[in-house]
């Protein structure tokens, strides 16, 4: 759970492109929206949903809740939940539902308009707005990316990025592409999906950063809202380009009609990962740098012994740390 994950949405700023629909609903109508993040997927709360939508007290919004569960049995209106933590007013801690934005939609959409949910109408049709560009997605995907790449671009050229680091972080987009695209045909149960690519993510991160993505967002002093990549140093946006790109090359030697584990998956991605993670720490330490955010730890350079030094230990098998894997400390 990260630290933020049952605090109250703010209320009054401009969409941006790293923030969520929902997230911004609930600021642009001011109501309060709890949620966590569990293996790279956010779930929101039901309740403070039906609530900010409808208007209607606590209670009443449970009660639609329950309802919908009730008669949705058509699985294309399925709502997708699980139960965590819900703080209330008074510091109490209840297990509530919870579902993901694509569930936060679904209800939206079943929601009916009457004389006490006059803002439910302007919330539906702002979210029918900013649907048009999903639906244009799917029917014009390459024109589509095209959009995304340009709005990249630009938001990466009012950061300060360089035309290298710009080049980089495309070559990053198009193998992630590729790799999310694999995992997903392989894997059976394609509404869990959701949480096999944030879990695999992670993996990734940890074994060649020994960090998750809450921890990189710690280390490069971003907030949850944000994606980590659009920060990495170009070390980092390279070794993790490597990372998926090597673990898509090992998981075609799968058949298309065939489907691999979660467990199988992972045990792929934290192998391959955690021995690229090696050479990070390598690189890492011969230059002084952290790899994540590219900045500068120690001005003075290596000897000639350190470096050979740092090469022996990287070729050293690697050691268990107390609580679970780890690659060799150097």
């Amino acid at each position: 759970m990260t630290n933020k994950s049952m605090q109250p949405i703010g209320m009054g700023e401009v969409i941006s492109p790293s923030e969520s629909l929902p997230m911004h609903v609930a600021k642009q109508w001011g109501f309060p929206f709890q949620w966590h993040e569990r293996e790279g997927v956010v779930w929101y709360s039901i309740r403070d949903w039906i609530f900010g939508l409808t208007g209607s007290t606590g209670r009443r919004a449970k009660e639609v809740w329950n309802a919908y569960k009730r008669r949705s049995d058509d699985k294309r209106w399925g709502v997708t939940s699980r139960v965590l933590p819900y703080r209330a007013l008074d510091g109490r801690i209840f297990e509530m539902d919870f579902t993901t934005d694509e569930g936060l939609y679904k209800l939206a959409m079943m929601l009916r308009v009457t004389k006490e949910r006059q803002s439910l109408r302007d919330i539906k049709d702002f979210l029918a707005k900013a649907g048009v560009f999903v639906d244009e997605a799917r029917r014009d995907p390459e024109t589509a990316s095209e959009r995304l790449a340009i709005a990249r671009r630009n938001q990466a050229v009012k950061a300060g990025q360089s035309e290298g680091w710009i080049a980089d972080r495309e070559l990053s987009v198009i193998t992630r592409k590729q790799f999310v695209a694999r995992v997903y045909h392989l894997t059976q149960e394609k509404e869990t999906f959701g949480r096999v690519i944030g879990t695999i993510t992670n993996d990734v991160y940890r074994g060649v950063f020994d960090a998750d993505v809450n921890g990189l967002r710690e280390r490069l002093g971003i907030s949850f809202k944000e994606n980590p990549r659009d920060h990495f140093s170009r070390i980092a946006l390279a070794y993790t380009t490597i990372a998926e790109e090597s673990i898509r090359i090992h998981l075609d030697k799968y058949a298309d009609t065939e489907y691999v584990s979660f467990v199988a998956m992972r045990r792929v991605a934290e192998s391959l990962a955690g021995a690229i993670g090696v050479q990070v720490d390598v690189i890492a330490n011969a230059l002084q740098i952290d790899p994540v955010s590219g900045r500068k730890l120690d001005d003075k350079p290596l000897t000639k012994g350190q470096f050979e030094n740092l090469l022996t230990a990287a070729a050293q098998p690697k050691r268990l740390k107390p609580g679970g894997q780890s690659r060799s400390q150097t």
